[in-house]
């Protein structure tokens, strides 16, 4: 299968916005598509339920990616020195997913919300889906 690999993160969360920046430093070779799961790209392709409203979504051509398996999916095709960061695949699966859903339901509490979504700068534009 083609086409391109794309990843969805909640425009309105501080935390997923910070994440989306450093992840953007990670994928230097720009290998992955961002979008916001407001925007037009998500509602096209049916990326939001209320089970991914606190979620990461990743779509590649193969398969979807939802929580910390989005996560780790990310970072392995990132790779690089990130990938020392798969380490914590090592742990139980219900550890990784129990810390993931922890903060998701906490993010707006602990690091705010934006009344909009994030709007790429020029140099990221590229990067962007609407």
């Amino acid at each position: 299968m083609e086409g391109p690999i794309i990843l969805f993160f909640d425009g309105h969360c501080n935390l997923c916005n910070y994440a989306v920046n450093l992840f953007m430093k990670m994928d230097k070779k720009g290998k992955i598509k961002i979008a916001s799961l407001q925007g037009d790209t998500a509602k096209r392709l049916g990326m939001v339920s209320n089970d991914e409203a606190e979620s990461i979504i990743l779509l590649t051509p193969e398969q979807i990616y939802t929580h910390d398996e989005a996560v780790f999916q990310s970072i392995r095709i990132v790779g690089g020195f990130w990938k020392i960061l798969l380490v914590f695949e090592l742990l139980p699966k219900r550890w990784t997913k129990r810390i993931y859903d922890v903060v998701a339901a906490r993010r707006y509490r602990w690091f705010g919300k934006r009344s909009t979504c994030r709007m790429p700068t020029p140099e990221e534009r590229e990067r962007f889906l609407p």
